[in-house]
């Protein structure tokens, strides 16, 4: 019984999906030779790669240390070079505080999970206790987060597809972004 106690344990822990945690989440900037820059989310790093998922498309790309496009199943090709990269790593959660107390001093990157799991970045732009305002410039929406007896909820958005009353499940600051290419 005990073997079937620990093969059962094993099989579950493999087979059920974890859950994001902050080493997990960053969110990369990619300014492309165009002149346009958009915000990902990594999916996955070493020293020499970066693979994203852009947020306002839902592609997938792969760039090298060098700035070159290795993977894409978007519009720009494989080969193509970008002009910088930076990745802003999971700083700090308050998901857990009732409310704020960020300084507001210069750009503060955030991020939040809503309740379908899905990660979005954006920029602060209000704090006052136990309400927020942050803007998604993938999508140039806003919204305004609240806590209502401890659950951080969407409270009203402007042009955003997360209708008020939709829960979130993390609440984040991310850290000073980190250059991973630049073209001088």
């Amino acid at each position: 019984m005990k073997t079937y106690s620990l093969l059962l344990s094993l099989l579950l822990t493999v087979c059920i999906p974890k859950t994001l945690t902050g080493q997990d989440i960053a969110m990369v900037t990619v300014g492309f030779a165009d002149g346009n820059a958009y915000f990902a989310k990594k999916l996955a790093i070493t020293d020499n790669t970066v693979k994203v998922e852009f947020l306002h498309s839902h592609s997938v790309y792969e760039f090298d240390k060098n700035g070159y496009i290795l993977y894409s199943t978007g519009g720009y090709k494989v080969g193509d070079r970008v002009k910088m990269i930076d990745i802003a790593y999971y700083k700090e959660s308050y998901f857990n505080e009732q409310s704020l107390t960020i300084p507001q001093t210069g750009t503060v990157n955030m991020g939040v999970v809503f309740a379908d799991g899905q990660v979005y970045f954006g920029i602060l732009e209000q704090v006052t206790g136990n309400q927020f305002t942050i803007y998604f410039a993938h999508t140039g929406s806003k919204y305004d987060i609240t806590n209502e007896n401890g659950t951080w909820m969407v409270n009203w958005t402007d042009k955003g597809t997360y209708l008020p009353g939709t829960k979130l499940t993390d609440i984040f600051e991310l850290d000073t972004p980190d250059n991973f290419y630049y073209e001088p």
